[in-house]
C-alpha cells in the first residue's frame, strides 16, 4: 500500500514538472511588471522541502536540463544549480530546519537571488549595466517567484503534504550518519548516575 502512493506520489512530481515547464516556457505567459515567476525552480524548491536527498536531486536535474534546452546561456548551468539547490534544501529540512512556511520563506529567499545572481552572471549582454539589469529583470522575478510559491507550497502540502510529513523516507547521508550517533542513554542509566 505504501509503495503504490510513493508511485502515485512519483507520477504527480511528473504531472507537477511538465505543467510547470508549460507555464514557464509558453508564450503567452501572464507578465507582471514585464516579468514572471521561475515555476521550474519553484517545484523543485517546493518537492525538496517534502522528499530524500536522492528524490530531490533528481527532480532538480531534471527541471535543471528542461530549464537548459529552452536557455541560450544554459549549457548545463541550471541542471547543476537546481540538482544542487534540491539536495540542499532537503538536507537542511531533514537535519536543521523544520518543514513549515517560515523555512520555506528563508530558503527560497536565498535560492531565487542566488539563481539570479549567477544567470546574471552567465548573460553576455547587459544592456542596463549589472545593476540596472538585475533590479530591472533578475531581482523582480525572484520577487515574484517568492511571493507566489507561498501558495504553491500550500497547496502542495494539502495534496501530497500529508503523506509524506510523517514518514519521511531517509536520505543516502543521514542515513549513513546514524550508525556512527551515540546511542541514547534509557531513562533508567540517567537516574543511575553513569
Amino acid at each position: 500500500m505504501d509503495n503504490n502512493r510513493r508511485a502515485l506520489s512519483f507520477v504527480g512530481y511528473g504531472v507537477l514538472v511538465l505543467l510547470a515547464y508549460f507555464i514557464q516556457f509558453t508564450p503567452f505567459m501572464v507578465r507582471i511588471y514585464g516579468e514572471y515567476p521561475m515555476p521550474m525552480l519553484m517545484i523543485t524548491v517546493i518537492i525538496a522541502m517534502f522528499e530524500s536527498d536522492l528524490c530531490a536531486g533528481a527532480v532538480g536535474l531534471i527541471c535543471g536540463l528542461l530549464t537548459d534546452i529552452n536557455m541560450i546561456n544554459g549549457a548545463g548551468l541550471h541542471a547543476i544549480l537546481y540538482m544542487f539547490a534540491a539536495v540542499l534544501i532537503s538536507l537542511l529540512i531533514e537535519t536543521l530546519l523544520q518543514n513549515n512556511a517560515l523555512s520555506l520563506i528563508f530558503i527560497s529567499i536565498i535560492t531565487f537571488f542566488t539563481n539570479s545572481f549567477v544567470e546574471l552572471l552567465t548573460k553576455s549582454q547587459l544592456t542596463d549595466g549589472i545593476f540596472g539589469t538585475y533590479f530591472n529583470h533578475y531581482f523582480r522575478s525572484a520577487v515574484l517567484s517568492i511571493v507566489f510559491i507561498i501558495p504553491c507550497y500550500l497547496l502542495f502540502a494539502l495534496v501530497f503534504g500529508h503523506k509524506l510529513r510523517y514518514k519521511r523516507p531517509q536520505g543516502i547521508i543521514n542515513s549513513r550518519l546514524k550508525k556512527y550517533r551515540p546511542a541514547k542513554k534509557k531513562m533508567s542509566d540517567r537516574n543511575k548516575g553513569y
